[in-house]
């Protein structure tokens, strides 16, 4: 209701009281209401009247603010008023308008936290509150909007509360709705679908859709090397899952660092400072999660169970560290400056760049100008006579390594000059090389920095004699003049190990062995020391370390199978610091079967043979050698010692006595890698007939 005079608005709401005021005066009944507080009266003045006042008032002129008076049918001026004067009033509009509401929803919902992955046979709960009182709510008047369904929904409760449950809901977003107009009170409604809050159903485990790793770089301590695990969803992290690395050939670990409710996990490892943490290779990454006790799910709690995953390339990720110390080996003294001979250390993963020196002995650094990484370093601008403490160090992608140990020396106005490395094998005639000094002050005193044994000087001529053991040595040639200043030189001293020789060999240089049969093998060495024989490459059994007292070593050696082998052996000099390992050319033997045959047979291949006549008897031998004929023991005239060929050798025989006799025939075969043989014939001579 409202009118023009003082813009008066009033709304009364009432779904059961409102209805009846409308049939009060549509119907000129009368009554009283209390909505909100107010009271209703609807009564007849001269025609029908409404009056809103907090009293029962009707056919009277209250004077109020907040009051409400129509009689829309009487003839004179107190047709009514609102706000104000309702007799007299002033002129207005005024309206009542009726509005009947048709059944709604005021609250439809779950409390189910979404996403979820509830199962399959759990219950969602509905609270479902209408605006008016209803009778007729049921199962059919819902339905689903959204992706997933659910079985029948259950409905309870009365009036407008009501409870809804639904089970048995498939994966997908789940939207219960009330169908339009599918239930009645004053009117029919909803008038249009309602919808419940949507409810995510996710029973599907996250998965590492994939992995990133590193830029390509080389990675030293304090830096982070990352990598990122793609997921197919939003997932949630705790504890600490990590990654299995290999630096070198040390396991490390890069550890969950964030990635919290989002699809992308980031993993990180810092570099230590540790000999461990070196890579040249590239690091390698384990194409298996390590979830270490913790977990990651999705927002619906579905637990991440796939772990593995495609590792990123990382051959050109590398870890380095700081490059390990150099060694000074020498340091050249020349007029106001040193020349530094060192020898690198290690570079632990990243070259060497360049070098830093200091003459104070690591207080001040000063970097190597220019940029070089070759010995030697050239220090200048220095005092002569003064001792500098030297170290050197080298830098590289890590930083300034560790420091060399310090070294004295002293610049000096004495130039050492002349002379060359000395190269020699060890008890080689002696090799000199001849120094000279100029500069300060004249005579000269030269000697060497330190005297390996063997090695000598005087008067600048340098000499390694044939008793310098086999080695590398770099003394400095110092020259001291008169006022006690110095200068010095580098001299390489070079000396190789004597050479030794070996050969080997069967008895009486033979290329055959008989198979089963033990033979000597014999070494004959240059001096004393050890040899390892072997066959096809291994080491014969019991012949690992023969010993060669003097100039030969020997192995016995069966042969167990047939064919062609090879023999070798090794040379180890007892005096190995000075003498060099030596290996003889293969020696090829052929290993055949020592057994010599026999057979014997008469002509014709009669076995008995007529008395007084005579008959060949023939031995088949497959070995060259010497063969002898034996009847009952006894050497057969003419057939002793007989040269034998490969095949047929006969022996003419004249029985003497009619008897039962045994013929043998023993062959020696030429080659002594087969045994003598022996064959046997029994034989019958019998009574000879027809003519002589």
């Amino acid at each position: 209701m409202s009118s023009t005079n003082n813009n008066f608005s009033l709304s009364l709401v009432s779904s059961s009281f409102v209805p009846q005021i409308a049939t009060a005066l549509k119907n000129g009944g009368s009554g009283n209401w209390t909505i909100n507080g107010k009271v209703v009266s609807v009564g007849m003045c001269n025609g029908p009247e409404l009056t809103v006042h907090t009293t029962n008032s009707t056919c009277s002129c209250p004077n109020d603010a907040g009051v409400f008076t129509l009689r829309p049918t009487i003839g004179n001026e107190n047709w009514g008023g609102a706000g104000g004067a309702t007799c007299n009033g002033s002129t207005q509009t005024m309206t009542l308008t009726f509005t009947i509401d048709a059944p709604s929803a005021s609250t439809f919902n779950t409390s189910q936290a979404s996403p979820t992955n509830i199962a399959t046979g759990g219950v969602i709960s509905y609270s479902l509150v209408l605006t008016q009182s209803v009778s007729d709510l049921a199962a059919g008047d819902f339905q689903y909007g959204g992706t997933s369904t659910c079985n029948t929904p259950t409905v309870s409760g009365s009036g407008t509360t009501y409870t809804v449950t639904v089970t048995n809901c498939t994966a997908g977003n789940l939207i219960l709705q009330l169908k339009a107009n599918s239930i009645t009170a004053t009117q029919t409604g909803p008038s249009e679908i309602t919808s419940a809050n949507t409810i995510i159903i996710d029973r599907t485990a996250p998965t590492i859709s994939s992995a990133s790793g590193p830029a390509n770089a080389t990675y030293v301590p304090g830096n982070s090397i990352s990598f990122t695990l793609n997921m197919s969803e939003t997932v949630t992290v705790s504890g600490t899952p990590r990654l299995a690395l290999t630096i070198g050939s040390t396991t490390r670990y890069a550890n969950y660092a964030s990635g919290n409710n989002s699809r992308a996990l980031l993993f990180t490892y810092a570099v230590q400072t540790s000999l461990s943490d070196i890579d040249t290779d590239g690091i390698a990454v384990s194409t298996s999660l390590d979830l270490n006790s913790g977990s990651i799910s999705d927002l619906a709690t579905n637990a991440l169970s796939a772990l593995t995953f495609s590792a990123p390339t990382l051959t050109s990720v590398l870890a380095a560290q700081k490059p390990g110390a150099p060694t000074i080996d020498s340091i050249s003294a020349t007029s106001t400056q040193l020349a530094i001979y060192f020898t690198p250390g290690t570079t632990n993963g990243s070259a060497i760049t360049n070098y830093e020196y200091s003459t104070n002995n690591g207080t001040n650094w000063t970097t190597r100008s220019p940029v070089a990484t070759t010995s030697p370093i050239t220090i200048t601008g220095l005092t002569n006579g003064t001792s500098y403490p030297v170290r050197i160090r080298a830098v590289n992608a890590a930083g300034s390594g560790d420091s060399s140990t310090a070294v004295n020396a002293t610049p000096t106005a004495v130039i050492v000059a002349g002379g060359s490395n000395i190269s020699i094998s060890y008890g080689q005639s002696a090799s000199s090389s001849q120094f000279t000094a100029s500069g300060g002050t004249s005579p000269y005193t030269f000697t060497l920095s330190s005297t390996p044994t063997g090695v000598s000087i005087s008067n600048g001529v340098v000499t390694a004699s044939s008793s310098t053991p086999a080695g590398t040595y770099t003394p400095n040639v110092v020259a001291t003049d008169s006022g006690s200043q110095s200068g010095a030189k580098q001299i390489t001293i070079s000396v190789a190990k004597a050479s030794t020789s070996i050969t080997i060999a069967l008895p009486n240089s033979a290329t055959n062995a008989a198979l089963g049969g033990a033979v000597t093998i014999t070494a004959t060495v240059s001096r004393a020391g050890s040899v390892n024989f072997m066959l096809g490459g291994t080491t014969i059994s019991g012949c690992g370390s023969a010993a060669a007292a003097s100039t030969t070593a020997t192995c016995s050696w069966t042969p167990n199978a047939l064919g062609s082998v090879s023999l070798t052996a090794t040379f180890t000099p007892t005096d190995s610091a000075n003498f060099e390992t030596s290996t003889t050319t293969t020696l090829t033997i052929t290993v055949v079967n020592g057994v010599s045959t026999v057979t014997l047979t008469l002509t014709g291949g009669t076995t008995t043979p007529p008395k007084g006549q005579t008959i060949n008897i023939i031995a088949a031998v497959d070995q060259a050698g010497r063969i002898t004929f034996m009847i009952d023991g006894k050497r057969i005239p003419g057939c002793n010692n007989k040269v034998a060929n490969v095949g047929n050798v006969t022996c003419s025989w004249k029985p003497a006595i009619q008897k039962q006799s045994t013929i043998t025939a023993r062959l020696v075969p030429t080659n002594n890698v087969y045994n003598p043989s022996t064959s046997s014939l029994n034989v019958r001579v019998i009574k000879r007939t027809g003519t002589r």
